[in-house]
């Protein structure tokens, strides 16, 4: 049966490497604690492969996955 893997970047990961390295990816920083990525979705990529594999605590959590169910119609 097919399976899907979501995970969530891990918010807290993503903030605490910005704060130490600003200019690892473009970002905007909207208040105190709040960081959007503003950079283009390859750019995304690169980044997230790469420090999701050199990061002590990786970029995501809460992985959940999801397995489709079939109903049986009567």
């Amino acid at each position: 049966m097919p399976e899907l893997q979501v995970a969530f970047l891990s918010y807290s990961a993503i903030r605490n490497h910005l704060e130490k390295n600003p200019k690892a990816i473009a970002h905007a920083r909207l208040g105190n604690d709040e960081y959007v990525l503003t950079a283009l979705p390859y750019e995304l990529q690169r980044f997230i492969f790469h420090y999701d594999k050199t990061l002590r605590t990786g970029v995501f959590e809460n992985a959940v996955q999801l397995r489709r169910i079939t109903a049986a119609l009567n």
